[in-house]
């Protein structure tokens, strides 16, 4: 939890340097993401900080509010391992959330919160000389994240992004017991906006 601690606290502080994306009801932004997640707890004993990329799609509800749905992907190495062994986790996340956009009237941020949940599919692989062998699972979780957007242009937007990731009962340890799969992405987006319809436009 200090890591991810540490990666809210810096992500905040960088938003303060972002110029406005203020938002309108009606306006749709969906863009792509990339960066690295670094697992945490018991999955982090036994992985390395790997690459993660993924899309999304955000509809605004009103100037505060947005509702959407997201993909990602990321990959970790196996780590302490034998020699002669690889391993590595790979796990597809699909889900939808909400998020939180706080009016910050004539300052220069646009920062946001976002919550979600959805559908983690888990695969992990092993291999040692000839023999290897793989294992899939689909599980549950949920996240919770922060992140910073300015407009370079009225239709594009970059931004940061940091997300802590839950997915329960992803694996056993040694004593049979079952283990929640928790890590940190963080990383940049490119977004792209369409503009909101407006009501009593000009005929």
């Amino acid at each position: 939890m200090r890591k991810f601690g540490l990666v809210l606290l810096a992500l905040v502080s960088l938003s303060f340097l972002a110029l406005p994306a203020l938002a309108a009801p009606g306006e749709i932004t969906f863009g792509l993401t990339g960066g690295m997640t670094v697992p945490m707890g018991d999955y982090g004993d036994a992985t390395k900080s790997g690459a993660t990329g993924g899309v999304f799609g955000d509809y605004m509800l009103s100037d505060m509010f947005a509702v959407g749905l997201d993909a990602a992907y990321s990959q970790n190495k196996g780590k302490d391992l034998p020699a002669g062994v690889d391993a590595k986790v790979t796990i597809l996340q699909f889900g939808a959330h909400v998020k939180l956009v706080p009016p910050m009237k004539d300052m220069p941020i646009s920062p946001y919160l976002q919550v979600g949940a959805g559908l983690y599919n888990g695969k992990t692989e092993v291999s040692a000389g000839v023999f290897s062998s793989d294992t899939t699972v689909n599980k549950f979780g949920f996240n919770v994240g922060v992140g910073a957007d300015y407009k370079v242009s009225p239709m594009v937007g970059v931004g940061l992004f940091g997300a802590y990731h839950n997915v329960t009962d992803a694996f056993e340890d040694e004593n049979g017991d079952t283990k929640s799969a928790t890590y940190v992405a963080v990383g940049v987006k490119v977004s792209f906006m369409t503009a909101a319809k407006t009501a009593g436009a000009a005929k």
